[in-house]
């Protein structure tokens, strides 16, 4: 992560300061955010196993990354998903619960304040067939609409990328940047 945004905001990784102070809740548990050097820059990293997903953007954002096959509790839906989410789960693709998942959890983080918000306050889609799009989230943070969701999947992953504004989005593999700092 240091790499990746040191190379965004000409400094050296060892330079960047970061805080994860919440004003929302008064209290050092929220998104963290690079504070020093300034820049118009949010960020959110998730992983998987080995699998490292770092998230990028001059607006909020927010990522999650699900390895396939992972064993999934059975009451998670029950008190993160909301009732057409759940309604929706029933007889889905096995993979429906990890898309669902993903999405709702990138949107969390995008907003700042991950799991402070009632995950059930927040719907997105995410059967096949289905545009990406987040159907509903707490009055406070404005309309769904300005939000974009974008699905990512791989053999072995799936993936979400939440941001306000469009949603164009670049993959790149950053093993670079760690190759090239050893």
């Amino acid at each position: 992560m240091r790499l990746a945004l040191a190379g965004l905001v000409d400094a050296a990784p060892g330079e960047l300061v970061f805080d994860t102070w919440c004003e929302l809740h008064a209290s050092p548990h929220g998104k963290p955010r690079l504070v020093e050097p300034e820049a118009e820059l949010d960020f959110s990293l998730s992983r998987a196993g080995p699998r490292l997903l770092l998230a990028m953007a001059a607006a909020p954002i927010g990522v999650d990354v699900e390895a396939r096959g992972r064993e999934v509790e059975a009451g998670v839906a029950r008190i993160a998903f909301a009732d057409d989410e759940r309604a929706e789960l029933e007889g889905a693709a096995p993979d429906a619960f990890l898309a669902c998942w993903t999405r709702k959890e990138a949107i969390l983080k995008a907003l700042g304040h991950g799991l402070a918000v009632d995950p059930k306050s927040v719907s997105v889609t995410f059967l096949d067939g289905v545009e990406p799009r987040i159907r509903r989230l707490p009055e406070s943070f404005g309309s769904p609409e300005a939000w974009s969701l974008v699905p990512l999947a791989r053999d072995e992953w799936l993936a979400a990328v939440a941001v306000r504004g469009g949603p164009e989005v670049e993959l790149a593999d950053a093993q670079h940047l760690l190759d090239g700092a050893r």
